[in-house]
């Protein structure tokens, strides 16, 4: 079937009694382009249109609902056919611009359309978590810390699924303002939205280890570096906390898989020479400190000569 004029890309839509502005949501999803819907546009639409292009379905919709459309810098203006529309010099009045529609299932069709069958409308209460997240970003931006997490908690009672809003608010909690508690409320949070979240497993074991609740702080550790690759972070991570608690033989255990999974770093490198030292193993403690002065690593001269120092205990 051919479509003179109409050349935009095919589409197969399906509405039943959907929101007027729901459906021009999704023609701007669909088109990239701007949508402006004007105030007076108003009503719902029921419509099944099997492989058409969409700017064909465009026009059939605005001429059962007695609309028209005006094309300019990459937008598209919808407004009554009663009302007249004048391009502005700056801003637009009494219109509505498009907001995020989720589409939960789409696939593409044989000819490269794309064919779409289910549509959810983003909850207002998102649309509001957004703002009061770009507020967030501003504050955080400045260093205001204490606000932007008080924002952030604020769009999260809004956007309750949010699992990376979740994980920013626990992140700040504890590297910028120290709250321990409320960042590991919302690691376990996060936790509960995805279950195995080893991001959040390890914001949650950091803040309990600096809480002194080591018991339930190595469960999360454990979590933190249960896959495949687990982060070097997670890793140096655990490490110092098994030194804190006297482990050695666990905190060299994690510092042997970051150097398979992630190479050795100055970090990891100091680390396991000074457990040598507090295992009373001198050898092993200068040996891994010679390789420290081989490994190219920048140190402070205040280091540098404690390393020279202690690789001069080996034997030779």
């Amino acid at each position: 079937m051919t479509f003179a004029g109409y050349n935009k890309q095919r589409i197969t839509v399906d509405f039943y009694k959907i929101d007027l502005h729901n459906v021009f949501r999704l023609f701007g999803e669909i088109s990239n382009l701007n949508i402006v819907v004007d105030e007076g546009v108003a009503g719902s639409l029921t419509l099944a249109l099997n492989d058409v292009p969409w700017d064909f379905a465009l026009d059939i919709i605005l001429n059962l609902k007695d609309l028209q459309k005006e094309e300019r810098f990459n937008t598209i203006v919808i407004s009554p056919k009663s009302k007249s529309f004048t391009w502005p010099e700056r801003a637009l009045d009494n219109v509505e611009f498009k907001s995020d529609i989720k589409i939960e299932q789409a696939e593409q069709a044989a000819d490269g359309g794309l064919k779409i069958s289910k549509r959810l409308e983003v909850p207002e209460t998102v649309v509001e978590a957004k703002k009061l997240i770009h507020q967030a970003n501003l504050s955080e931006r400045k260093g205001d810390f204490a606000t932007a997490i008080t924002l952030y908690e604020e769009a999260f009672v809004k956007w309750s699924d949010n699992i990376n809003l979740a994980k920013r608010i626990a992140a700040l909690c504890l590297v910028n303002v120290e709250q321990n508690a409320k960042a590991v409320h919302y690691a376990r949070t996060t936790l509960k939205l995805s279950p195995g979240d080893s991001d959040a497993a390890l914001q949650a074991a950091i803040g309990l280890a600096r809480m002194k609740r080591t018991t339930e702080a190595k469960e999360f550790f454990d979590m933190s570096v249960a896959g495949d690759k687990p982060s070097s972070e997670a890793l140096s991570s655990y490490s110092s906390f098994c030194e804190e608690q006297l482990d050695f033989n666990c905190s060299l255990s994690q510092l042997k898989r970051h150097e398979e999974l992630h190479g050795d770093t100055l970090d990891t490198m100091l680390s396991k020479a000074r457990i040598y030292d507090k295992q009373s193993k001198q050898d092993l403690a200068a040996k891994e400190y010679r390789t420290i002065l081989l490994s190219g690593y920048e140190l402070p001269p205040d280091l540098a000569r404690y390393v020279k120092g202690r690789a001069a205990l080996a034997g030779r």
